[in-house]
């Protein structure tokens, strides 16, 4: 059992988020070992783990704040690829939407025959394919908790478009009622965006002028 001055030291030696690896390295112990450490501090509220098996921990010894404060620092480490925000996450802060959401909504890149996306507390993991990050990631500035957000018609066709696929959890489509558009956006100039939107993301095109149509009140 580690005594507690010894827990204290042995964080402050580590970063403010790390993995198992960190722990290996820093102690130089098997990932077994390192394993066990890690569920002792966190089960003493030492620190405070990204989601189960994760494998990434916020240390609060060095930042109590962590847990709120560092999550796309968390994810990075967990993923360590691009991801954007998506979603109700999304929308909300381009306030295209008032639903507001309680869950960080995240595209990660994934392969055709993935079954699984990582569990994250506090997070819905959505796979996307390579090429849709090709298209989305240049177009992205940063958003809230540093997530990249891509321009609001693009977060909307891919959201309108979703489908849940295997590991995806509760992935939010929208419906119309859903959409609060900015009073300074002209109907035409909404109606092209997501146009070219769809066809960037090769959206089914068809379905996004429906779904612009009813969200202009058009039926």
């Amino acid at each position: 059992m580690i005594e507690r001055r010894s827990s204290f030291e042995t964080l402050r030696g580590l970063p403010a988020v790390f993995d198992l690896r960190d722990v290996e390295a820093n102690l130089g112990l098997a990932r077994e070992y390192a394993s066990i450490y890690c569920s002792r501090w966190t089960k003493r509220k030492l620190v405070v783990p990204l989601g189960p098996r994760a494998g990434v921990f916020f240390n609060l010894i060095v930042d109590p704040d962590g847990p709120s404060a560092r999550i796309h620092e968390a994810v990075h480490k967990r993923v360590r690829l691009p991801v954007v925000a998506v979603g109700a996450f999304a929308l909300h802060q381009h306030g295209w939407t008032s639903q507001r959401p309680h869950l960080i909504e995240l595209a990660i890149p994934i392969r055709p025959t993935a079954h699984t996306l990582p569990k994250m507390d506090g997070i819905v993991a959505a796979g996307r394919p390579r090429r849709w990050f090709q298209v989305i990631l240049p177009l992205c500035s940063v958003g809230v908790s540093g997530f990249a957000l891509p321009p609001p018609e693009y977060a909307l066709v891919d959201a309108a478009c979703a489908r849940p696929r295997s590991g995806s959890e509760r992935i939010w489509r929208p419906t119309p009622s859903d959409i609060d558009l900015p009073p300074d956006l002209d109907d035409q100039d909404f109606a092209s965006r997501v146009e070219r939107a769809a066809s960037a993301l090769r959206a089914d095109a068809a379905e996004v002028q429906s779904f612009a149509r009813r969200v202009l009140g058009g039926g």
